[in-house]
């Protein structure tokens, strides 16, 4: 093999140079699409973290609410120990009428014999 020569060897710089010139171009372009990727990543994580704080205060609104309001199952109780006082009233109310008629007849027929009494000696 014959020796190289300088100018052989400045070809062989000058094309490696074109090469790496190439691969750094590439690169940079590489790069800037990477950093607008990051950007738009930082974007949406800083969306994703102000969801996640109202998600974690709406959490904590309604653990309040249930906490006052209490659960489900003692809503459930206190609708049933209603219901139950309410039939009783009804019940009451019911007898109630019932004895009211039941004393209406022999008070009425009181009175009626009080006035035929009357108008009968006259």
């Amino acid at each position: 093999m014959p020796s190289r020569t300088l100018e052989d060897k400045v070809e062989e710089l000058t094309k490696l140079a074109a090469t790496h010139e190439e691969q750094l171009k590439s690169l940079q372009e590489t790069l800037r699409a990477v950093v607008a990727e990051h950007s738009a990543t930082n974007k949406a994580l800083g969306e994703l973290k102000n969801q996640v704080v109202r998600l974690d205060q709406q959490i904590t609104e309604l653990i309040r609410s249930k906490d006052e309001q209490g659960s489900f199952a003692e809503i459930r109780a206190d609708v049933m120990v209603l219901r139950r006082d309410m039939d009783k009233v009804e019940k009451t109310h019911d007898e109630l009428g019932r004895r009211i008629w039941a004393m209406a007849g022999p008070v009425l027929g009181a009175v009626i014999g009080v006035l035929l009494g009357y108008f009968l000696r006259k």
